[in-house]
């Protein structure tokens, strides 16, 4: 029995892909905290950028791919992901969902801690 476990979660974490999930306008680490704390993998690559006001000049932190967030879930039960704060939709052709297969999340990563200077797209 301890045998088909570890089977089942092998199976389980297959059916999880990851798909980029649209979030209304400046709310990406609303949307991105409130999939984390319902329990979903997140990804929300996020750049230094320099910011020049009249009056100052500012470093921030900003979305890599503004008004996209990364989350990993199935897609079978992705009511829970659109009924989150700060969430528009789930990037889609039709009513089929996108998936994003998870060499692209893991080159962004690999990106983001390689590269000094990287700018949003």
């Amino acid at each position: 029995m301890t045998s088909a476990a570890p089977l089942f979660q092998s199976f389980a974490c297959h059916a999880l892909q990851w798909y980029a999930v649209r979030v209304r306008s400046h709310c990406e680490r609303v949307a991105s905290s409130t999939l984390q704390a319902k329990g979903y993998q997140q990804f929300l690559p996020e750049v230094r950028s320099r910011r020049r006001w009249s009056d100052r000049t500012k470093e921030l932190q900003v979305p890599l791919f503004p008004g996209y967030v990364f989350c990993r879930f199935d897609a079978a039960h992705r009511v829970p992901v659109l009924e989150s704060a700060g969430v528009a939709g789930i990037v889609s052709f039709g009513t089929l969902l996108a998936p994003i297969p998870a060499e692209e999340i893991q080159a962004v990563e690999t990106m983001l801690r390689l590269c000094h200077h990287v700018e949003p797209y």
